[in-house]
């Protein structure tokens, strides 16, 4: 059995399908990146308000109010709430949740390297 840290809270953004299309609320987490936060995770939450991150490629920088729009409540749902880490599995997504939340979002591939080594 491999030894790995773990974090105790990761705050994980749902994920797009791999056709673009992107669903709200756990549900539409994948269950292979479902069962790696679980994995390296005490406690995975997924804000229920999240869903698509409304960065539309590129759009979203061209029109803030577009992912400021689409994340309006992930930020209050999240609250106050401490996380060790906050994964996403899409750069533009991270960006827009980290304008939005605050909170410094990364692919959930790095949170799996950095505590597989």
């Amino acid at each position: 059995m491999t030894d790995h840290r773990s974090c105790p809270a990761i705050a994980a953004r749902t994920f797009s399908s791999p056709d673009g299309r992107g669903g709200v609320g756990s549900s539409s987490v994948p269950a292979p990146v479902s069962a790696i936060a679980s994995a390296i995770a005490d406690e995975v939450v997924v804000p229920a308000a999240s869903g698509c991150c409304g960065m539309a490629g590129d759009r979203g920088w061209l029109h803030p109010e577009l992912p400021a729009s689409a994340l309006r409540d992930v930020a209050g749902e999240l609250g106050a709430d401490a996380f060790d880490a906050c994964v996403s599995s899409n750069r533009t997504c991270e960006i827009a949740l980290h304008e939005i939340t605050g909170r410094p979002y990364s692919s959930f591939v790095l949170a799996l390297e950095e505590l597989t080594r």
